[in-house]
């Protein structure tokens, strides 16, 4: 994004004007190995949060940011999610979301670095889940 805006300064605003015509977008994957992924996505985030979408895939190289995080909070009716970010930062993914996500999610992915979970929710709850995520994380950090 960053090599692009040099070529194409207003980048960010032609993706979102794109977006904005695609309202019946059901899936979406955003891929960003910039320093600056949360100014890079939220402007696209806001376009996506407007949309019906089922799926959402997030790949950062580093921790997309508070009010990144804040706005994913709020989603709901996701059926499949997917997070990889290799510098995660705090680990605060899915805190907030059990509850949203609770009755739609049926597939989860997360990868924080090397490591690698892939879950389908089928048998279990998003709570469960939650929380060997929070203890994989705090075993991560420690």
């Amino acid at each position: 994004m960053q090599n692009l805006r040099q070529v194409i300064p207003q980048i960010t605003e032609d993706i979102v004007a794109a977006l904005r015509l695609c309202t019946n977008l059901t899936s979406a994957t955003w891929v960003d190995d910039t320093a600056t992924p949360e100014a890079n996505f939220l402007p696209i985030l806001d376009v996506l949060m407007m949309l019906p979408l089922r799926e959402l895939t997030i790949r950062t190289q580093y921790d997309p940011g508070e009010r990144v995080w804040a706005r994913l909070n709020t989603i709901q009716g996701i059926r499949r999610l997917s997070v990889w970010s290799l510098e995660w930062g705090p680990p605060r993914v899915l805190q907030g979301w059990a509850d949203l996500l609770s009755s739609s999610l049926t597939h989860l992915e997360l990868g924080v670095r090397e490591l690698f979970i892939y879950l389908f929710l089928f048998p279990y709850s998003v709570h469960s889940v939650v929380e060997v995520f929070l203890r994989l994380s705090s075993s991560l950090s420690s």
